[in-house]
């Protein structure tokens, strides 16, 4: 069987086609999300990127993860969009970005899945399905945790006059910190959630401060106790993490989970080595 696994972000969708003999062919292509995409724009996309791949040609199954994924309805945009580019007869499964955390942290075994991106997520997986989800309230109202509210909280702290000094003159030298410049950003262009993740990048490369330590761990104590503490299994499964944020910063996860005798499970920056997995064991089974 050849398939194709999609991990589909805001920003940019990665590829991977995987023949029979198990060789893979990466590919990518901008971010597919069905809220704001077409059943065209997507054939589009795609199919300028399989004018060059001829291997492509015969693709049996096609698992497409995404943010945005949510709905049936929506979700249709995706399959019908991949049945007009590999006929009528290939198989889509199509599934929100939390299913591909949920099936790359825990495979086939039950326990509670996070994503800490540029926004974050998180829910409780049986080993097949989702069975409990605290919905997130994205970036204005939640996303505690993630790049975005991280980065939030570091320009929030740049202008109430509690970053330190010596943080406030290298946050100057990376960015424009000019009032109007961040109001427009934020409140009149597009992507305001990807522009405030932004910070989080200076947040990395002074990931050593005490200053940025105490605000990452008040971010990531902010998710813990408003996501995970509220799951009735939160302290019977193991939690795992998806994403950049909780990657780069695991040692800082670890230690607030351990303060609250829960138990941390996986962390991986992207999900797609472990899709490729779940999904080679599912076709080994069949």
């Amino acid at each position: 069987m050849n398939f194709l696994i999609a991990d589909s972000g805001s920003t940019k969708t990665d590829w991977i086609f995987i023949d029979e003999d198990g060789h893979k062919i990466p590919f990518h292509t901008e971010g597919l999300n069905p809220y704001y995409h077409t059943r065209e724009s997507v054939r589009q996309i795609v199919e300028s990127k399989l004018n060059s791949i001829s291997a492509m040609t015969h693709v049996s199954n096609v698992y497409f993860y995404g943010s945005g994924c949510t709905d049936q309805n929506k979700n249709k945009v995706i399959s019908q969009a991949l049945c007009d580019l590999f006929g009528e007869n290939v198989k889509t499964e199509i599934n929100s970005d939390l299913v591909g955390a949920a099936r790359a942290c825990c495979g086939e075994n039950e326990g509670i899945a996070c994503i800490l991106g540029t926004g974050s997520n998180s829910c409780v997986y049986d080993g097949e399905k989702i069975i409990d989800h605290i919905p997130p309230l994205g970036f204005i109202l939640g996303d505690e945790g993630s790049g975005a509210h991280i980065g939030k909280r570091i320009i929030q702290s740049y202008y109430y006059r509690e970053m330190p000094q010596d943080l406030k003159r290298e946050l100057e030298k990376r960015y424009n910190m000019s009032r109007p410049v961040i109001l427009e950003n934020i409140y009149n262009k597009p992507h305001a959630n990807r522009f405030v993740s932004e910070f989080s990048r200076f947040g990395s490369e002074f990931k050593e401060h005490p200053f940025i330590i105490n605000l990452i761990k008040i971010s990531f104590t902010e998710f813990i106790d408003r996501q995970i503490i509220n799951y009735n299994q939160c302290h019977d499964l193991e939690i795992s993490f998806v994403g950049s944020i909780a990657f780069f910063y695991k040692h800082l996860l670890e230690e607030i989970l351990t303060s609250k005798a829960l138990k941390l499970g996986k962390v991986i920056q992207s999900p797609m080595e472990e899709l490729i997995n779940y999904h080679q064991n599912k076709v080994n089974k069949q």
